[in-house]
């Protein structure tokens, strides 16, 4: 049918146009707001992933390291030396040692770097459980935002709704 008054036509396809183009730009929010929380989510999981795993493989090396040490320390407990001791023993001929000295001397080229590689793992642990935990909060920090992102494209996307609701109510 067509309409008595022509400007009413138009107005009623300008209102139809812009109608369309406030759902296209509503699909498209949608759209990028989805693709920014996933692209958040899979970055963040990656990491802490990653993170989990090495966590993972140095709390083993601990734990083989502390074996280690023990089977060794059970072995000659009453032969360990301090680090200067050791220096003055070394000084020495293989001649002027006792046997006792000697076997001292050579646990403690075995033990002591084991001991500073335990003190460097375990610092290495705690540096990287502190970046885990730090990595976990930017997590949880990027997860709200995600979710904040989402809730402002879905008040974006209600507000849309109103605004082709009103539209509509203004060509009918």
């Amino acid at each position: 049918l067509p309409l008595p008054d022509p400007g009413l036509h138009q107005e009623l396809l300008h209102l139809k146009r812009s109608r369309q183009a406030l759902e296209e730009a509503l699909q498209r929010e949608k759209e990028n707001a989805r693709a920014k929380v996933l692209e958040l989510q899979e970055g963040h999981s990656a990491t802490i992933d990653t993170l989990r795993k090495e966590r993972h493989s140095l709390e083993n090396e601990v734990a083989g390291l502390r074996r280690q040490l023990e089977l060794q320390r059970d072995d000659f407990e009453s032969l360990d030396v301090s680090d200067t001791y050791a220096v003055e023993l070394a000084r020495m001929t293989i001649e002027e040692l006792s046997l006792k000295e000697w076997i001292s001397l050579r646990l403690h080229g075995v033990t002591a770097p084991l001991r500073r590689q335990l003190e460097a793992t375990r610092k290495t642990l705690q540096d990287t459980r502190a970046e885990a935990g730090a990595l976990a909060e930017a997590a949880e920090a990027s997860q709200r935002e995600a979710t904040r992102a989402k809730r402002l494209a879905d008040a974006r996307e209600d507000g849309l709704k109103l605004e082709l609701q009103s539209a509509t109510a203004q060509v009918d």
